[in-house]
């Protein structure tokens, strides 16, 4: 699984995870998570 389509794959989850649980019910697990995405872009 290539950069590419592992960050579509983040992208998917991550709206399907916030549209799921509500954006405003879980900021702490949203802002992990956005944490963690711009570590993998750092990473690239």
């Amino acid at each position: 699984m290539g950069p590419s389509k592992l960050r579509k794959t983040i992208k998917f989850h991550k709206a399907s995870y916030e549209s799921y649980n509500g954006y405003k019910r879980v900021p702490h697990k949203s802002k992990n998570l956005e944490n963690f995405l711009m570590t993998f872009d750092s990473e690239k």
